[in-house]
C-alpha cells in the first residue's frame, strides 16, 4: 500500500509548512503518477500561498 504525501510551505511566513497526503495505491508507480498529474497541480491551487517543496511516496506495507 502507498501514500503520496508533499511538503509545502508558505512563500510568506517563515517555517510554515504543511504535509498533505492523498490515496492510498497498489504500487508505488500508480502512487507517482497520481501525484504528479493530479495531487501537486491540486495543493498548488489550493494552497497557492505555498510552494511544493518535494513529494514521495510512502510505502505502508501491506493491509493487515
Amino acid at each position: 500500500m502507498w501514500t503520496g504525501v508533499i511538503l509545502m510551505c508558505s512563500v510568506i511566513v517563515e517555517n510554515d509548512c504543511v504535509a498533505i497526503g492523498g490515496p492510498t495505491f497498489s504500487t508505488q508507480e500508480e502512487c507517482l503518477i497520481d501525484l504528479q498529474k493530479k495531487g501537486l497541480p491540486y495543493v498548488t491551487q489550493k494552497f497557492y500561498d505555498h510552494k511544493a517543496i518535494d513529494y514521495q511516496c510512502v510505502h505502508w506495507g501491506e493491509r493487515t
